[in-house]
């Protein structure tokens, strides 16, 4: 185990449903057998995160996330450009972003990956002025982000299984105009992902060959098909099978216009953008983030 001198931590103790809070005092006390000195911090509102990353100590050696695929959002739009890796301990419903940097689920194991110290760069995405590291939804998995946050009494996958099916029986398509990197399509979509990760909502595979640090988005369309055809080949996209269905374009791009004829909700990395806008360009900053990732895994995959 290497050992750091200094690291900052920030922890949601609304994350998993509150599990973040449970874990405070075990998740304190591993963290202080890795480091001399932790600068401890929680959030206390949303987008408190983004407040508490950009004002921790330039000193840090690193920034230790203990939350979800928000708190992790919240959180590099106030590092990026300071040049601190950022890791994360894993305890939210999705954990798409622990995901695509092969982190293990379980916080222990994750916190022996981050004692490795392995440290890569990886690009981010920018989008109507709002950083994301994992992925841009438009469409029909954004207003299930709308839905899932009214859901309290669920954990996990089930939150989004149960808001999955709900907005199926309420689904509307969207006319959509996708300009990417001077390539213009015109679609009746079902949803969008502009992406630098391989799955969001907890783990629908919708980009799964994606690559975070090769300086390209990679972009779903699904298009517009009837409620029962959507119950059919949902199961598909937890393994990938969709980008096969004649439904499903897959792009690459670096940068990403969306424009919608009618309002389309957006979200990144699971929180929401708004449901008014009709336009939304995005654009990748290419290794533009320092993160600790288990370089194990890649060499063993």
């Amino acid at each position: 185990m290497q050992r750091f001198h200094e690291i900052a931590v920030i922890l949601n103790p609304t994350s998993g449903r509150g599990k973040a809070a449970k874990l405070r005092e075990k998740v304190r006390a591993l963290l202080s057998g890795c480091t001399e000195l932790i600068h401890w911090y929680e959030t206390e509102y949303p987008g408190h995160a983004t407040e508490l990353a950009r004002n921790i100590p330039e000193t840090s050696e690193c920034l230790v996330v203990v939350g979800g695929d928000g708190t992790v959002n919240e959180a590099v739009n106030g590092l990026l450009g300071k040049e601190v890796p950022l890791a994360v301990l894993p305890v939210g419903s999705g954990n798409d972003f622990a995901r695509a940097l092969g982190l293990p689920f379980n916080y222990r194991k994750a916190y022996e990956v981050l004692c490795k110290k392995a440290v890569k760069r990886i690009d981010v995405g920018l989008v109507n002025g709002r950083y994301y590291p994992n992925a841009l939804g438009l469409g029909f998995d954004a207003d299930v982000v709308v839905e899932s946050n009214k859901i309290c009494r669920l954990r996990g996958i089930l939150i989004y299984l149960y808001a999955v099916v709900k907005n199926i029986f309420k689904y509307r398509p969207y006319r959509v105009k996708v300009h990417l990197d001077g390539r213009t399509v015109e679609k009746k979509i079902l949803l969008l992902t502009v992406a630098n990760g391989i799955s969001l909502g907890g783990g629908f595979l919708l980009t799964p060959t994606a690559k975070n640090d090769d300086g390209l988005f990679d972009v779903c369309i699904i298009e517009a098909m009837p409620k029962l055809l959507i119950f059919w080949h949902l199961p598909k996209v937890f393994w990938g099978g969709h980008v096969k269905m004649k439904q499903t374009s897959m792009f690459q791009a670096r940068k990403v216009v969306v424009e919608a004829v009618t309002p389309i909700a957006g979200h990144v990395d699971g929180e929401l953008l708004g449901t008014t806008d009709h336009v939304y360009r995005a654009e990748i900053l290419p290794r533009a983030l320092p993160v600790i990732w288990n370089a194990e895994q890649q060499q063993n995959g």
